[in-house]
């Protein structure tokens, strides 16, 4: 199927998963987006080379077929400089996390097979450590979520926010306390379960910083 035909029917699917007719350009740009990002993904799981340029091009292209209204978008002045932060983004580390669920949630589509245990946990009150002392205590809610492989072993973090995706591995498990430090190693993250399988408590660290952040309810 041309990269066309394929956003024409995934833009069908999208519409009436949300019981319309047409969508608006905040959902069918990020929809042209993220299947260029799905391309590159892929292409980087099993080692393939891929232009990023050349690809972002086509799905711009192929959008215009699809869908021609979406020239509007195009020809605004701010669309070429789109390509810069497009450009970052195809090279997020947590890229194929966010794919999964932005397919699973948005058209109904799983990318693979695996299976992810999903925690969240909504913070009412947040303590800021700097050199382990207690600097400030703010009362604001912060919603994070934990995305896990079915191992345990990665993990994307993300506080709504304050913090978008960030990929991790686990250093070390000490009973319920689970220890996860990120690609970026600079950030470590930390989360204790109660007796229910529930979170009981979140940090942030950022290590470059000797700062650390702990969530609680």
């Amino acid at each position: 199927m041309n990269k066309a035909n394929k956003i024409k029917n995934l833009y069908q699917v999208y519409c009436s998963r949300l019981n319309k007719t047409k969508l608006t350009t905040e959902e069918f740009q990020p929809l042209v987006l993220n299947l260029a990002y799905l391309e590159i993904a892929t292409a980087k799981k099993k080692g393939l080379p891929y232009n990023t340029r050349k690809l972002f091009l086509e799905y711009t292209l192929a959008a215009l077929e699809a869908i021609p209204e979406y020239s509007k978008e195009v020809e605004d002045p701010r669309y070429e400089g789109m390509y810069f932060s497009f450009q970052m983004t195809a090279e997020w580390d947590g890229l194929w996390n966010f794919l999964r669920d932005y397919f699973e949630t948005n058209l109904g589509i799983s990318i693979d097979n695996e299976t992810r245990k999903i925690f969240r946990f909504d913070s009412s009150i947040h303590k800021r450590f700097e050199n382990n002392v207690l600097i400030t205590t703010s009362q604001a809610p912060r919603k994070i979520t934990i995305n896990l492989s079915e191992d345990l072993k990665n993990a994307q973090f993300s506080i709504s926010e304050s913090l978008s995706n960030k990929e991790a591995n686990i250093y070390r498990i000490i009973d319920n306390k689970y220890v996860y430090i990120g690609t970026d190693p600079d950030f470590m993250f930390e989360f204790l379960l109660d007796d229910f399988n529930n979170i009981e408590k979140f940090s942030l660290t950022r290590t470059d910083r000797n700062l650390r952040i702990e969530y609680l309810e």
